[in-house]
């Protein structure tokens, strides 16, 4: 939808997007929208597509993800910070964060 109206995401979001979209790491095929395509549309005073209001249950939704993602995050931190102020085990907590942020990155790459 925001390629129609010429934006394009930086090009390690659009990969992370395929990544989740298609499980491809990899860059999408742009076609660029002819121009008088463009102008002929714009002039016979079709509406923009920007300009159109978003469905009350996308925005519902939208606002749910950032919830469970803020959520999410919170978690992690409270869980790191109870792991590392107990004095036991805190060189085991360290092998283990390691491997949490090492593994996906390796499996990423294969």
């Amino acid at each position: 939808m925001l390629a129609a109206i010429g934006y394009h995401p930086v090009p390690i979001v659009e990969r992370l997007a395929m990544l989740h979209k298609e499980q491809k790491f990899a860059l999408k095929e742009r076609h660029e929208p002819e121009v008088e395509a463009e102008h002929g549309s714009a002039a016979k005073g079709a509406p923009n597509e920007a300009e159109e209001k978003t469905p009350l249950g996308q925005t519902l939704l939208k606002w749910t993800f950032l919830a469970v993602a803020l959520g999410l995050i919170v978690s992690t931190v409270i869980g790191l910070y109870i792991a590392y102020v107990s004095p036991r085990r805190t060189r085991t907590h360290w092998i283990l964060l390691a491997i949490g942020a090492v593994l996906p990155v390796a499996i990423l790459i294969l």
